[in-house]
């Protein structure tokens, strides 16, 4: 079972949307949640800033802050999901960076399948406050969040429960520095020749470096160059066509 631990929202362009990673857009293939498998812990960060304005009914609405439920405001979610906010009282107040964990474990009373998810906001305003469904209410958001959830041993979920059978074959890495600013190494240890292939994901999931290595036997050093990317916490992964290793780093300026 994960255990609910407090988020820490990443760092944001101040024309950002209002919750990133963004609504999944069938258009432009971009957003999106990231995917569960039933009975394996799945943990997804929503990063808020809010607006000095919304666009409501037509609107540009000057917004103060916008609040959500402690509990119950995010509709949807699989059996076993819960939700934390950071702040803890879930008020988010404009030009100020907040956040959302989901978090938990897909039990078996569900089906596997798509699971659309819906926010239930109050935005506070000059006007009183307002309600929001989002992302339906508001004109500018396109694209639905959803969770697909996979069931517990499918194909889907090999990289969750392959991690140990890369490892019990005698391949190992780990970054340094970690944390690290602009720049670091991978280091992998590896008990023979081998072509894997290299990935960093953000945390929405999307692949933000990709790399064909070939391994040595011994040890081998992958320097990054990560000036590109934003802060934030990362996932960086070895698979080999197989199986998957996954650990992860802090990039912080």
């Amino acid at each position: 079972t994960l255990t609910a631990q407090e988020c820490m929202p990443v760092e944001l362009p101040s024309d950002t949307a209002i919750i990133v990673p963004e609504p999944f857009d069938e258009e432009t293939m971009m957003g999106g949640l990231l995917a569960g498998c039933i009975n394996e812990p799945y943990e997804q960060v929503l990063t808020l800033k809010i607006p000095p304005t919304v666009p409501f009914q037509g609107l540009d609405i000057a917004i103060d802050s916008v609040a959500i439920e402690t509990t119950g405001a995010i509709e949807g979610m699989p059996v076993g999901l819960d939700y934390i906010c950071n702040p803890p009282n879930c008020v988010f107040v404009a030009d100020t960076s907040g956040c959302i964990s989901l978090f938990g474990t897909p039990d078996m009373s569900n089906p596997a399948g798509e699971y659309v998810l819906s926010l239930e906001i109050v935005a506070f305003s000059f006007l009183g406050p307002l309600e929001i469904t989002y992302p339906d209410d508001l004109p500018t958001v396109e694209g639905l969040y959803f969770i697909e959830l996979f069931e517990e041993g499918s194909e889907e979920c090999d990289p969750i429960n392959s991690t140990n059978e890369l490892e019990s074959s005698h391949l190992q890495m780990h970054s340094q520095p970690n944390p690290f600013s602009d720049f670091t190494e991978i280091i992998i240890e590896s008990a023979q020749s081998r072509s894997v292939d290299f990935m960093i994901l953000d945390f929405t999931g999307k692949v933000v470096q990709q790399h064909h290595i070939e391994l040595n036997q011994g040890s081998n050093v992958l320097s990054l160059d990560c000036r590109q990317m934003a802060e934030g916490m990362y996932a960086y992964l070895l698979r080999d066509g197989q199986s998957v290793i996954s650990n992860k780093m802090l990039l912080k300026r």
